[in-house]
């Protein structure tokens, strides 16, 4: 979501510890992402530096909030056009607006059926809510889908974005749009015992018999070894 719920201090020494890191790797062209954990004991500390612009909504987050969009200042850096104007000239950024973002996915796993008129539908539940930002399918027809209840890394399928006075706020229109969407899955998501996960699940199954066997069988194998043992005496 965003804003940051962290404090300034904490957001400001953040900033400039990856700016440092940027900095010794000699980074100077394009868009980068970077993952950071921080601590009251060691500060803020990098996991990883990706030379590419980050995944989920970032894209999205920041052309709401700062009116930048990151894909065409990436091609811009690489061709040698001017940035530094594009980013002097972006919105201030309105700190009493924020934003959360989210993904409809399906329990099940399956085949993606008509997601144009599935988004569209959507949309239209929700035209009229002020709090509903965008609607956007991340997939296509005919598409195979890990459902989340399989085991498997789940399919995005459409991503969500919201935005309201508070974070709370916010997040509560986020799920209120993400439960209707799932509790019409079934028109999205065509289950087919040959998607992705349908195997996980078979396994699962396979595993959850045997498991269930277990008990009857060292049951057994306890009886037999205890007449072995009275044989023996």
């Amino acid at each position: 979501g965003f804003p940051s719920v962290q404090p300034l201090s904490i957001q400001e020494a953040t900033m400039l510890h990856c700016m440092a890191a940027v900095k010794a790797l000699g980074l100077t062209t394009g868009v980068l992402d970077i993952d950071v954990r921080h601590s009251r004991e060691h500060g803020p500390r990098i996991i990883e530096v990706n030379p590419r612009m980050g995944g989920g909504s970032v894209q999205i987050m920041h052309e709401l909030a700062y009116g930048i969009n990151l894909v065409e200042l990436n091609v811009r850096s690489f061709l040698g056009a001017d940035v530094a104007t594009r980013l002097a000239a972006r919105k201030e950024c309105d700190l009493g607006t924020c934003f959360e973002a989210g993904w409809v996915m399906s329990p099940h796993s399956g085949i993606v059926r008509d997601i144009a008129s599935f988004s569209e539908s959507l949309r239209a539940t929700f035209c009229t809510n002020p709090h509903i930002m965008c609607v956007t399918p991340l997939s296509k027809n005919d598409a195979a889908v890990v459902g989340y209840k399989t085991g498997g890394l789940p399919s995005c399928l459409i991503q969500v974005v919201t935005s309201a006075a508070s974070k709370a706020l916010a997040l509560e229109q986020l799920q209120v749009v993400l439960g209707t969407a799932e509790q019409r899955i079934d028109t999205l998501v065509l289950p087919s015992p040959g998607a992705p996960g349908a195997e996980e699940v078979a396994v699962d199954a396979h595993v959850t018999g045997l498991l269930e066997l277990l008990p009857p069988l060292i049951a057994l194998h306890v009886q037999a070894q205890c007449s072995t043992g009275e044989n023996r005496s």
